[in-house]
């Protein structure tokens, strides 16, 4: 994908490729992982509004995104390496 990208969830809310990129960075356009579930091996790319969202819900504990947890399978993992604006591309969930 390229900068003048234009994906659903851009259509839908009428975002042009420079706002996308002043909220995600200039890599917006790009899927970062874990794209795929590391129990069921689903695809968690959220392909209804493009990149860079996705699927996976971020678990919270004490203010930090702990782990990661499949939409599908509901089975838990770690988070890799921190990629930036990951959580921000995910559903949250406060865990006490």
């Amino acid at each position: 994908m390229t900068s003048d990208t234009i994906t659903p969830y851009m259509k839908r809310t009428d975002t042009t490729p420079e706002r996308m990129a002043e909220f995600w960075g200039e890599d917006w356009a790009i899927f970062k992982g874990p794209l795929e579930c590391p129990h069921c091996h689903a695809d968690l790319r959220d392909h209804e509004n493009g990149p860079p969202f996705k699927r996976e819900i971020g678990i919270d504990i004490n203010d930090r995104i702990a782990y990661w947890r499949c939409p599908d399978c509901s089975q838990n993992f770690e988070r890799n390496q921190p990629t930036p604006g990951s959580f921000r591309t995910s559903n949250i969930v406060v865990q006490s």
